[in-house]
């Protein structure tokens, strides 16, 4: 512990904020970890240790952050959160008086990062012992004091808190995306969209490519699917190469709005990533395949419920119709010699059964009439008879409809 608490120190005297972030990451050191938390189990001994080192208020900080290590390691959750809330407090005040550097912004990264962590162990032990959760919240609410804080700095970006803004909106997002309450994220995003804002390519690229995946999972969830594509492909472009985890995560939500904005991936991309769950809805909604539609949605359904995609893939089903029903017309054109342009509703009908779906014709209209208002065909119905479609474009690409 001496040896890095000197390696800490010389990091603060160089003010060089990225050094000293990494040390603090004992979670991603764990030899180092195990060392220091059994130094840890002592409170008194730690702060000495600390003391004879760091000046205040870093020996305050360094310590209870070590001390949240050590808590987490015996399992005791929620004394973790109380000690990691008191260490992130401390920074607060600290950065409140210092006034003109920033140079310790990726250290606050690192403390948030554990606070958030301690809040879901210190509330899945709670829940676990029947209380209600309240330590998300919590966290919730030293996170936005952070924020706050840094939003209303006026000085130059070089030494300006705002651009430790995108770190602690993300870590914002995570939590509200935890507890399930999103229309909290909207004041955060209008504060990016505001004008005073940092420009994006002035802060590291893991927080713009974080905060687009969340932004763009958010519109996904509003059914803005042309934002949500933006968002998420800017995401999946701009995660490093090496991080498969991560862009597997990204394509877990971009690869459904393809979908419903009619843009088909390829099949090797989807066995690069292992998301193979979605060829056979891939393959079904291009051809039109009632029958494999069902059968692959049903047979990973776990897998999408699980994501939180399972009602969006649904929407399919919808370009699956028009699909079929294309088929229909261009049967009808192969065929007729005159009125091509009329589907006749039996047709339509006996197209469904082939694929297991039998329904009557008052349903029948009612998709029809949907897809229509959709934009998806162009034409009107005639009750109980027919489908009358346009002669210029009945079927519009899928790629130029936006679902409503």
């Amino acid at each position: 512990m001496d040896e890095l608490l000197q390696l800490i120190g010389n990091q603060i005297n160089y003010q060089d904020g990225y050094h000293l972030a990494d040390l603090l990451k004992l979670g991603q050191q764990k030899s180092l970890h195990n060392q220091i938390v059994s130094q840890c189990s002592n409170p008194g001994a730690v702060r000495q240790r600390v003391n004879r080192v760091l000046r205040d208020p870093w020996n305050k900080i360094v310590s209870l952050h070590f001390r949240c290590y050590s808590q987490l390691s015996q399992n005791k959750f929620v004394d973790a959160f109380k000690i990691q809330a008191e260490c992130a407090d401390s920074f607060y005040e600290f950065i409140v008086k210092d006034k003109d550097t920033n140079w310790w912004l990726p250290a606050i990264n690192v403390v948030v990062l554990q606070l958030r962590i301690a809040s879901y162990r210190a509330d899945e032990a709670l829940e676990q012992q029947g209380h209600k959760e309240k330590h998300k919240v919590e966290a919730q609410d030293i996170l936005k004091k952070f924020f706050q804080r840094m939003i209303i700095d006026r000085s130059a970006l070089d030494c300006s808190k705002k651009m430790g803004c995108l770190f602690i909106i993300v870590h914002l997002f995570k939590i509200y995306f935890k507890i399930n309450n999103l229309r909290l994220c909207s004041n955060l995003i209008a504060s990016v969209n505001n004008a005073n804002f940092p420009k994006f390519e002035l802060f590291p690229k893991s927080q713009t490519v974080a905060y687009n995946y969340y932004v763009g999972r958010l519109k996904v969830f509003e059914e803005q699917y042309t934002e949500a594509e933006t968002c998420l492909e800017y995401a999946f472009e701009h995660c490093h190469l090496d991080n498969v985890t991560n862009k597997r995560r990204i394509l877990q939500f971009l690869v459904p709005v393809k979908l419903l904005l009619g843009k088909y991936p390829q099949e090797q991309l989807l066995k690069k990533y292992q998301l193979t769950q979605f060829s056979g809805l891939l393959d079904a909604t291009r051809r039109g395949d009632l029958t494999q539609f069902n059968a692959s949605l049903e047979a990973n359904q776990d897998f999408f419920i699980n994501k939180g995609i399972f009602l969006i893939l649904e929407k399919l089903k919808t370009f699956v119709y028009r699909n079929l029903f294309r088929k229909a017309y261009c049967y009808c054109v192969a065929t007729k010699e005159k009125n091509k342009n009329q589907l006749e509703l039996k047709l339509l009908l006996a197209s469904l059964r082939v694929h297991g779906i039998d329904m009557g014709i008052d349903e029948l209209e009612c998709i029809l009439a949907n897809l229509i208002f959709q934009g998806l065909i162009k034409g009107y119905i005639a009750h109980k008879k027919c489908m009358i479609v346009s002669k210029a474009d009945p079927f519009p690409r899928v790629s130029s409809v936006q679902l409503r």
